[in-house]
């Protein structure tokens, strides 16, 4: 309750923000175009299509997903492990695209002590993907990442052009990620909200469960069910947490909140990616491909205090957001050679993410991050604005914001970039 009061006492001292959003919509000047898919990829403790009784990550209950198909776009949606660390996120997610069983990898299953094959996919959702076409072109997917998405989508590419030496054996079949060699597979790499420099809400287990814990509960809430009836998968098969036939939804959260994978120690989940110093780990392994054209949306939902400098929630933000924004909005943290520093700059947010984090990869990586003057470039950064006053979910339709004309234009943008 007394954060709470402090917020509503701060609210008399605001200091206006001086920044404003860019349109949502932005265009691309060119007569040339194309017709690749468009592959959405959910972030942390995202769900599947057939998940939550038809309330769908993307839209709501309004399905984004045949929004876009109506309107021409090819569309497909992935579910990968809500809580999976990314590299496992990405192996789920290049099986779910070309079909069969997932491969995480014999050399990384046995550093993290977890199964080295997980579910079999069958078919794929989209089976052509880098098959030639009629012009001799492999076929390119465009891939719309929220939050954590945006960082399993980028070490998906970085896989899938230089591939993982250390995880090729007899094993592998001719057609693996590991193999490499698919520079030209992903045409573009939009994220929405990501965390590319982590987020302070998992500065350690012992903030990150208690939010991972709530953000389900809120969850279960926005869906209209209640949490023991919810239709949900935490698909970590891998570390023998499937759930069991007909055992309730507290018992098997119960199971995965007790295991050993939220250890410290463990580094092979998310709560060791989506920290500061877990995403400056990934930027340093993981490459900006030349290939790609790599956009960025940020989005926060606060204001800054007038005397204590923190940031503080607008009354616009998802309610169940406002506790993780105050503990982001003043948290700091010194900095030395095992951790990355929190600073002042760090307290602007959109409720789960911290805004300075959301433009592109900077800690440990070299990236070019730029703004949009009109003409995209393949292989750098171009970050296309801040939705100001849009908090984390507001952004893939879930929140109080009218974002079905956002995903419209942005679909429509990149299906216009050039070839």
């Amino acid at each position: 309750m007394n954060i709470f009061i402090a917020f509503f006492c701060a609210a008399a001292f605001v200091v206006p923000s001086s920044s404003s959003a860019m349109d949502a919509g932005v265009s691309v000047s060119t007569k040339t175009g194309n017709d690749h898919p468009i592959v959405l990829v959910h972030g942390f403790i995202g769900w599947g299509r057939d998940e939550l009784l038809g309330f769908k990550y993307w839209g709501g209950f309004h399905d984004w997903q045949e929004e876009l198909e109506d309107r021409g776009h090819q569309v497909h949606t992935v579910a990968v492990g809500p809580v999976s660390s990314n590299w496992d996120r990405a192996c789920e997610m290049y099986a779910q695209l070309v079909g069969g069983r997932v491969d995480y990898g014999a050399h990384h299953a046995w550093v993290h002590g977890h199964d080295r094959f997980g579910r079999d996919y069958g078919r794929g959702l989209f089976e052509d993907w880098g098959d030639l076409d009629q012009a001799g072109h492999p076929r390119k997917i465009h891939i719309l990442a929220h939050s954590q998405g945006g960082q399993t989508a980028r070490i998906l590419i970085h896989l899938l052009k230089y591939g993982a030496g250390e995880e090729i054996d007899e094993e592998t079949a001719n057609n693996s990620l590991f193999h490499g060699g698919r520079d030209n597979w992903v045409d573009s790499l939009t994220t929405l909200s990501a965390p590319h420099d982590g987020t302070s809400l998992a500065t350690g287990v012992n903030t990150f469960l208690p939010f991972a814990k709530n953000l389900i509960a809120v969850i279960a809430a926005m869906s209209g069910l209640a949490n023991d009836a919810l239709l949900y998968d935490f698909k970590l098969d891998q570390w023998g947490l499937r759930r069991e036939d007909g055992e309730p939804f507290k018992d098997y959260c119960d199971r995965v909140w007790a295991s050993s994978v939220w250890d410290p120690d463990v580094k092979d989940i998310s709560a060791w990616d989506l920290s500061p110093d877990g995403a400056k780990e990934i930027n340093e392994r993981y490459e900006t491909v030349d290939e790609v054209y790599y956009f960025s949306y940020a989005t926060e939902a606060t204001f800054r205090g007038f005397f204590t400098g923190h940031h503080y929630p607008e009354l616009t933000m998802f309610l169940p957001f406002h506790a993780f924004g105050l503990f982001m909005g003043a948290y700091r943290r010194g900095g030395n050679a095992y951790e990355v520093e929190i600073t002042s700059a760090w307290f602007r947010n959109d409720g789960i993410v911290n805004t300075i984090s959301m433009d592109g990869p900077t800690l440990g990586h070299d990236a070019v991050i730029r703004g949009w003057d009109g003409t995209p470039r393949r292989g750098q950064w171009t970050y296309l604005g801040l939705l100001e006053s849009w908090d984390h979910f507001d952004v893939i339709g879930t929140g109080e914001r009218p974002a079905r004309g956002f995903v419209r234009d942005l679909a429509g943008f990149l299906n216009a970039l050039p070839q």
